[in-house]
């Protein structure tokens, strides 16, 4: 894996493949993802997406009567298309621009019912890795999602068992999915996890 703010540039200002204007694109991940939500938590709870981009996921949740929103995106121009696109989910949402392990240290404890991942915490580097997820267990105060490929491996990607990580975090997983293009648009190796915080 590249360095830690190598990671972070490639993020801040990425390559045509994965420019911020292409996740508008997607409803089938959101659907997907939206509605392991909607199972779990109602309409009042406090949801905390990381790694929101342009606030898709987000905003279908807000299209479902959801508005206790919150995002951490590192991408500033993501969070200017947002605000752009969905201005109404935008006016309940809030939505901080910088990176996880700087801004979830900002969040006090036990503050979201829920915290949500789609392709995210693959990306996350070894070296933040730590400090990431003993931060999840503290800002979660019931549910936490993670969809994400635990087997890719690049300069960008650091496979984990995200079973394994968060049971040494505090959580227990209860429920699994392995992901699929029919599915959740996404391939094999990626996996639906719903963990509860012990």
């Amino acid at each position: 894996m590249e360095s830690k703010n190598k990671v972070h540039e490639y993020w801040k200002n990425p390559d045509e493949k994965n420019d911020p204007i292409n996740y508008f694109n997607g409803n089938k991940r959101t659907n997907f993802i939206k509605q392991k939500i909607i199972k779990i938590v109602d309409d009042r709870s406090k949801i905390l997406e990381l790694g929101c981009n342009v606030g898709r996921n987000l905003n279908g949740l807000f299209e479902s009567g959801y508005c206790n929103l919150y995002g951490i995106e590192i991408n500033e121009t993501a969070v200017e298309l947002s605000k752009a696109r969905y201005k109404s989910m935008n006016k309940c949402a809030k939505i901080n621009v910088g990176a996880i392990e700087d801004e979830i240290l900002k969040i006090e404890d036990d503050y979201f019912d829920l915290v949500f991942t789609l392709a995210v915490l693959e990306h996350i580097h070894t070296d933040s890795e730590e400090i990431i997820f003993k931060n999840i267990l503290r800002i979660c105060k019931k549910y936490l999602i993670t969809v994400e490929d635990e087997h890719k491996k690049s300069e960008r990607h650091c496979p984990r068992k995200y079973n394994e990580v968060f049971s040494n975090y505090g959580f227990d997983e209860i429920e699994f999915a392995q992901c699929g293009p029919k599915t959740v648009g996404l391939s094999k190796s990626y996996f639906y996890r719903l963990f509860k915080k012990r």
